[in-house]
């Protein structure tokens, strides 16, 4: 044999000895995903999905384009996409440590194995939550590498394609500045939300060659997602990129996350440029982009470091206030430092979210939305931690400086404690429960479920198909029986994308792990078959596994008001049920006097040296000089 041919049958025979996992042909160039088998889970599992992961959807914004919308990606030839792409730049729980890198925006997709390019399955595309400052596409929380988000078995078991994305996070993604806006069309302070709006248009031009159907996209997102999802539906640029879409969990006022006015997010980003060292002149943007990543993200301790001042300050000790403490702030601070900005920009934010549904200025799609029954439990206990306070242990002086920390307006105040002094009606077993409760009822009411009374009013007064629900479950074991700590915040996830069950039916309420793998099927089967349909249940061709579980649901209607104010109340049996005038504080959803108090309230952004100013001065006064 020559050395010519040997060569040649050498070059025939590599691609036989190297492994391959499926390529598909895209826009930029192919792309080869790997294989993966669903985990071996009661009532299903053990099939093949094709995963593709880590897939460049936009240039990576460092450097020059730090603080700007995202960039188009260019061809990159043929990629390995088997390992995923880093997650975005974000604080970690440890002293100068950080995770995750500038370097980020990648997506993900997975698709039944072998599917080709002409199947035209519907597809679901997750934007992660995380405040706005933690999270990622495959992680809820990456240090820990939970892969929560990983959607192989939902796509074992249902049969559609899930696509799921990074985008940028805390200032990196959500800076305003004067000069933001200049240089880019009079957008600033929402580079995080543009760079989903990036992945969807990525989406769009390429789901069809992993056998998806553009047209037929679900948006969906939990927590800081939901308020995403919120944002895609009144912002003109995201118009027509998806067919319906679900609010996990998410709030859509103009005074807690969001910058309402333009002079307050420009505020808040002069301040921490000034603190970076990078203050007001021709070059703070340059300056701001040659800073190392570190030092633009704040760390945890940094946080723990500036609430002890104020937890002294509020204990009668007049310790000086954090020299970083900014002189306008939302209610969460800092746990909530950044949010996206009402830049009243065609690719931004054209108006406050609410004010654009109510006027009917959104994409009109059927819309999925509910939150979670103890969605407060914990989120609660940090509120009082922003002014300064212990939570719970406080007591009944909590109400008192959480109504004064959210409200300037006396009457806000007056009502509020009205409203939350009432104490549950079953004794907790522990004897600071009934404080926890009570502040649970307060994050719970204000920024979850009275936040979706009011959206899926609005919505559906438009004609808009609306699902209203409240997912319930309560076989978490001795966060149950001893705290009365239920379905909280984001604890259906793992439920809906069907992931680490049996891991958390075992640490949790291991004799009662059969009903949490029903409770996935009803979550899992539901988002499944509004993908699919559109609608809660799809009678005539269902998803597959999801036959048996549309007998245990009952005929989900419409939200409408004032006729039909009714939520699916999603525990293991659901029922159908109705949002009452009035509700005490142990019901399963929260009454009009509460929910018509949030509405109303003047609950917004506000100077907090003004908060523990007039708390000096009251302690002050309270001293008997003898």
């Amino acid at each position: 044999m020559t050395v010519a041919n040997l060569v040649r049958l050498l070059y025939l025979l590599v691609p036989l000895c190297t492994a391959t996992g499926p390529i598909v042909e895209l826009q930029d160039g192919k792309v080869e995903g790997m294989t993966k088998t669903a985990s071996q889970s009661k009532g299903g599992g053990g099939g093949e999905v094709d995963a593709f992961v880590g897939i460049p959807y936009a240039l990576p914004p460092t450097k020059a384009l730090r603080f700007r919308p995202p960039q188009p990606f260019q061809i990159f030839g043929h990629m390995k996409a088997t390992k995923y792409g880093s997650s975005c730049h974000q604080l970690d729980m440890r002293r100068g440590h950080y995770h995750g890198d500038e370097d980020c925006l990648y997506l993900n997709v997975y698709r039944p194995a072998g599917v080709s390019a002409t199947a035209k399955l519907p597809v679901l595309v997750f934007i992660h939550g995380g405040a706005f400052v933690f999270g990622s596409g495959h992680n809820q929380i990456p240090p820990l590498n939970d892969h929560f988000f990983d959607g192989t078995n939902i796509v074992e078991r249902h049969g559609h394609i899930v696509v799921t994305m990074n985008y940028r996070l805390f200032a990196l993604g959500f800076l305003a500045l004067p000069e933001i806006a200049a240089e880019n069309n009079g957008t600033a302070g929402n580079q995080g939300f543009q760079d989903t709006t990036a992945a969807l248009q990525w989406v769009q031009r390429n789901i069809g060659a992993f056998g998806g159907d553009p047209a037929k996209v679900t948006l969906s997102g939990e927590s800081a997602g939901a308020m995403m999802v919120g944002c895609h539906l009144v912002s003109p640029a995201s118009e027509g990129l998806f067919r319906s879409a679900i609010i996990d969990s998410g709030d859509l006022r103009a005074d807690y996350y969001w910058y309402p006015r333009l002079k307050e997010a420009y505020g808040f980003g002069e301040g921490l440029a000034s603190q970076l060292g990078c203050p007001p002149g021709s070059d703070r943007l340059a300056c701001l982009r040659k800073l190392p990543q570190k030092d633009i993200t704040i760390p945890f301790v940094k946080w723990v470091k500036d609430w002890i001042p104020e937890l002294l300050r509020n204990h009668g000790i007049n310790a000086a206030l954090p020299k970083d403490l900014p002189t306008v702030a939302s209610p969460g601070y800092p746990a909530t430092p950044f949010g996206p900005t009402i830049d009243f920009s065609y690719l931004g934010l054209p108006d406050a979210p609410m004010k654009l549904l109510q006027k009917g200025a959104f994409t009109k799609v059927p819309i999925i939305i509910g939150t979670n029954g103890d969605g407060g439990s914990y989120l609660g206990l940090m509120t009082p931690l922003a002014y300064g306070a212990f939570p719970v242990l406080d007591g009944p002086s909590n109400l008192k400086h959480m109504a004064e920390w959210l409200f300037e307006d006396k009457v806000d105040q007056t009502d509020f404690q009205a409203l939350y002094a009432e104490a549950p009606k079953e004794p907790p077993f522990f004897f600071l429960e009934a404080e926890r409760i009570r502040i649970d009822r307060v994050f719970r009411d204000s920024f979850f479920q009275c936040s979706t009374r009011d959206i899926a009013t609005a919505i559906s007064g438009h004609g808009v198909p609306v699902y209203h629900y409240v997912f319930d479950f309560n076989h978490y074991g001795g966060l149950d029986k001893f705290f009365e700590v239920g379905a909280s915040h984001a604890f259906d996830l793992p439920l809906v994308f069907r992931n680490r069950i049996g891991v958390l039916s075992d640490l949790f309420s291991a004799r009662a792990k059969n009903k949490w793998f029903e409770m996935s099927d009803l979550l899992s089967c539901t988002w499944a078959s509004f993908v699919k349909c559109q609608e809660p249940k799809c009678l005539s061709d269902p998803p597959p596994h999801c036959q048996q579980t549309y007998q245990t649901l009952p005929d989900w209607t419409r939200f409408s008001a004032p006729d039909n104010r009714n939520y699916l109340h999603l525990t293991l049996k659901p029922t159908i049920e109705y949002i009452q005038a009035e509700a005490d504080m142990d019901a399963s959803f929260a009454g009009d006097n509460r929910c018509n108090f949030w509405e109303r309230a003047h609950f917004k952004w506000h100077n907090p040296h003004n908060y523990f100013e007039k708390l000096r001065r009251e302690q002050e006064s309270s001293v008997v000089v003898v």
